[in-house]
């Protein structure tokens, strides 16, 4: 369209019928030209849009993956708290190692979702 334009400008010195042709030619291309830039960026937004609403849904899905392994060391923190006097040895040792674990997956999943936000 550009080179259209330019084209119809380098014919100004054309004969009266010739000019009015060339001016109606020009007007259509300016036209066109407002209508691809509009298209463009139309395009533009809507690809962005894509893109901002697809790192909301990761940021969302690790969010909700640390709120969750949170609660789980908290669930497996739930008999200590309520003492481990009365406990089996073998017991509270299964379960601090089911502690360690869900410590170590939370850390894993808080960590991830804080490097992906920032």
């Amino acid at each position: 369209l550009k080179s259209a334009n330019r084209f119809f400008e380098a014919q100004g010195s054309a004969q009266s019928s010739a000019k009015e042709e060339i001016e109606k030619m020009r007007q259509r291309v300016a036209e066109a030209q407002d209508k691809l830039s509009t298209m463009i960026r139309t395009l533009k937004e809507t690809s962005e849009k894509i893109v901002i609403e697809g790192i909301i849904r990761e940021s969302n899905e690790r969010i909700k993956e640390a709120e969750e392994s949170s609660q789980k060391v908290a669930a497996a923190e739930e008999p200590f708290l309520k003492g481990v006097e009365d406990m089996q040895p073998e017991e509270s040792s299964k379960l601090l190692s089911e502690l360690e674990a869900a410590v170590g997956f939370a850390h894993t999943a808080v960590g991830g979702a804080k490097t992906f936000l920032a």
